[in-house]
C-alpha cells in the first residue's frame, strides 16, 4: 500500500517536476514553463500571469520543443507594451515589455527617491547585459513620461 501510495504521488506531481527552461539565446531565459495535455502552462506568480507568449509560433515552438529548449529569435528588441500606476501602492508601476512580438514580459517598478528598482518576474532572467540595459531604459522612460 506504501509504494501504490508514493507512485500516485510521482504521477501526480510529474507535470511540476519536469519543467523546462526556454531560452532565448544571447537574450533571456524563461523558467518553470510546463506542458500538460499538450497545452504550455506558463509560472505565475502569485496568481498573476507576467509572462505571456504573444504569437502562435512562440506558442507551437514551446509546445513542441525539446530539451534544451531554445528558441531562436532575430535581434531581440525591448518594445514598450504598456505601463499603468498600481492601484496598491504609490511610486509603484507596472510595466509591460514586448521582446519581438513573441513574449510579453511584465515588470514591476518601484521609486524611491530618484532612483528606480526594476523588478522582473521570478522565472525570467536576462542573460544578456545589453538587453537588460536596453529594457531597463525603455522601462525607466515610460515610467518617468507616467509621472
Amino acid at each position: 500500500m506504501m509504494r501504490t501510495g508514493w507512485v500516485f504521488l510521482l504521477l501526480l506531481f510529474a507535470p511540476a517536476l519536469h519543467a523546462l527552461v526556454v531560452e532565448v539565446p544571447g537574450s533571456f531565459t524563461i523558467s518553470g514553463v510546463t506542458r500538460s495535455e499538450g497545452k504550455v502552462i506558463l509560472p505565475s506568480e502569485r496568481t498573476y500571469q507576467n509572462i505571456r507568449i504573444l504569437d502562435k509560433s512562440t506558442y507551437d515552438f514551446v509546445t513542441a520543443c525539446q530539451e534544451p529548449c531554445v528558441q531562436p529569435l532575430p535581434q531581440v528588441t525591448p518594445v514598450l507594451a504598456d505601463v499603468r500606476p498600481a492601484r496598491t501602492r504609490g511610486q509603484m508601476w507596472i510595466v509591460q515589455v514586448d521582446f519581438n512580438g513573441a513574449w510579453l514580459i511584465t515588470f514591476l517598478v518601484f521609486q524611491k527617491g530618484k532612483e528606480y528598482n526594476i523588478k522582473p518576474p521570478e522565472h525570467f532572467t536576462f542573460t544578456s547585459d545589453v538587453l537588460a540595459q536596453q529594457t531597463r531604459q525603455v522601462i525607466v522612460n515610460a515610467v518617468k513620461e507616467n509621472v
